[in-house]
């Protein structure tokens, strides 16, 4: 087992917006954006045009591009130092950015029409995973199994089986700290889409907002209800006798005030994880050794860079740095990765105020409201990003205690750092060993 290690951290707790972004050069960032790390990159290069999403892809078209491909390790017998880099970027799926980027010999004459099909193809998968798993698209899977009730069952795609079969067995491994079911109390907190968007469809349990820009709080019988219907366990995958999949739903349906309420998910908390992971495999199909993608800012999959950043144990590592959350666009915490899935999740990106108590986007399912966990920020490097971005989630709704006990019995092929409120101070856990991160602050570590 991995030793553990505690940083007392003397430094005031403000919750702020978090970061992702990536450096031009050494010296000069891109502005900041709002996300909890940031990958460091020296000279990366948008491409010279955005691919926006063409109509859906099927499953089957892009397992025949897989197999038509003959371009296999693009790079090999090049120096990895004299590659350059190439970026493109989406503004058009999971509302928020994704990005691809690649180190090639761009010297050829092919290479930049290599990097465009490839990413053509990363944003096909991505419009076709948001067209079946998101929540808020009218005909998507989980739209139409969102509003079927107690006891049907609704025939779903092959990727969003995938998706929902990888968040059965998170929820199951972390006890039920991450659950996709909680998305009725996501709502009724005022964190979900619709208020993320401004949309205008109004519910009988909203309220107004505040002087302060959050919401008073919800009617108790709601938050009840709501937990009763937050049993991802009543969540059954089916396969069929034709070999396709069926999504139903087993539990009880819930009346109130002549309102019929059923059982909700949200994949959000592992979609992007998953969309990074396939997005990665399209880019090793087309050759490349050197790059990542980014999906949201929070869900990474780091390939190899073509050289190691100051201070990584070994060779063509990533830096991924965790901001201060009491100053984000101060690092406060260093890790490295290749070839591995990142994601971080926190309690202080996205919340509003009521009365003096912070409410975050991040709901415990055990209460029905907003965690009051003392994790402020959970990072993890793990083999896939979708595994990860679920594990950051429950582990920030675990609390310390719990997060620290199920990272020692159930991480050990994880890389984890856990940033912990305690009063005025932040203290991180983390099971990495000396000489795989490195902290801004130049404190003693506590006894274990």
């Amino acid at each position: 087992m991995k030793r553990l290690f505690i940083i007392i951290v003397c430094i005031a707790v403000v919750f702020s917006g978090c970061r992702s972004d990536v450096e031009e050069n050494e010296s000069k960032q891109v502005p900041q954006q709002n996300m909890t790390s940031k990958v460091s990159n020296e000279g990366v290069n948008e491409a010279a045009s955005q691919v926006l999403p063409n109509s859906e892809t099927t499953q089957q078209g892009s397992a025949e591009a897989a197999a038509s491909s003959e371009i296999k390790d693009i790079s090999a017998g090049v120096n990895p130092e004299k590659l350059t880099s190439k970026r493109k970027t989406s503004y058009e799926h999971f509302n928020t950015i994704c990005y691809a980027i690649v180190y090639d010999d761009f010297s050829s004459p092919d290479a930049l029409a290599r990097f465009e099909d490839t990413w053509q193809e990363i944003d096909n998968m991505l419009t076709v995973l948001e067209n079946k798993a998101s929540v808020n698209i009218v005909g998507s899977d989980i739209y139409k199994f969102n509003e079927a009730k107690y006891g049907e069952s609704i025939a779903i795609n092959s990727v969003t089986a995938e998706i929902v079969s990888e968040a059965i067995e998170m929820y199951n491994l972390t006890g039920g700290a991450y659950n996709p079911a909680v998305s009725n109390l996501v709502d009724l907190w005022g964190f979900s889409p619709r208020f993320l968007n401004n949309e205008k469809k109004a519910m009988p349990y909203d309220r107004s907002r505040n002087e302060s820009g959050g919401f008073d709080l919800p009617n108790l019988q709601y938050i009840e209800a709501f937990k009763k219907l937050s049993d991802f366990s009543g969540v059954k995958l089916i396969k069929d006798k034709k070999g396709g999949y069926l999504l139903k739903k087993e539990v009880m349906d819930i009346e109130i005030n002549g309102e019929l309420y059923s059982l909700k998910i949200d994949l959000g908390g592992i979609a992007k994880g998953y969309g990074a992971d396939k997005a990665a495999e399209i880019l090793k199909k087309n050759g490349y050794e050197y790059g990542l993608v980014n999906l949201g800012l929070s869900s990474m999959k780091l390939l190899k860079r073509n050289v190691s950043d100051k201070g990584a144990p070994s060779m063509n590592m990533w830096s991924i740095y965790i901001s201060n959350p009491d100053n984000p666009s101060e690092n406060y915490l260093t890790g490295f990765g290749k070839n591995v899935g990142v994601s971080t999740s926190g309690t202080y990106e996205v919340k509003y105020i009521n009365n003096g108590r912070e409410y975050s986007h991040i709901i415990d399912p055990t209460t029905g409201e907003p965690t009051r966990s003392d994790i402020v920020s959970v990072s993890i490097w793990g083999e896939e990003a979708s595994e990860a971005d679920a594990l950051s989630t429950a582990l920030c709704v675990m609390g310390k205690k719990k997060a620290v006990e199920f990272m020692n019995a159930h991480l050990q092929d994880y890389k984890v750092a856990l940033l912990i409120r305690n009063g005025n101070n932040i203290e991180v856990a983390t099971n990495m060993k000396d000489g795989e991160y490195l902290t801004e602050m130049k404190t003693p570590k506590s006894p274990n």
